[in-house]
């Protein structure tokens, strides 16, 4: 374990590779199977009340979806200055406007 840190640490593509896996898994998991209000409301805020396992989930499905909008931009930005052709391809398609 402690040989693929290091490797993942020594290698910025590998890690950032393995960071867009991580950040389209977070989504898809995420993602509810049915959407309404309570359902958004009970992943999207704080709620209040909770104690123990309940809490600390509320915590992590919170602090997950809010940290992973400005994580999804740094992973995309880097792709962006990294790989050439992933450039252009977003240039044509969005013109200046991301990359």
């Amino acid at each position: 374990m402690k040989g693929m840190i290091e490797w993942f640490a020594r290698n910025g593509v590998a890690a950032n590779l393995m960071m867009v896996f991580i950040v389209v898994s977070g989504i898809y998991l995420w993602w509810p199977r049915r959407w309404s209000m309570q359902n958004l409301k009970s992943i999207v805020l704080f709620r209040g009340g909770l104690s123990g396992k309940a809490r600390d989930f509320n915590w992590h499905n919170v602090i997950g979806v809010w940290s992973m909008i400005p994580l999804f931009f740094v992973v995309f930005n880097f792709l962006c200055l990294k790989f050439r052709k992933f450039r252009f391809k977003i240039l044509i398609l969005l013109g200046d406007f991301l990359c």
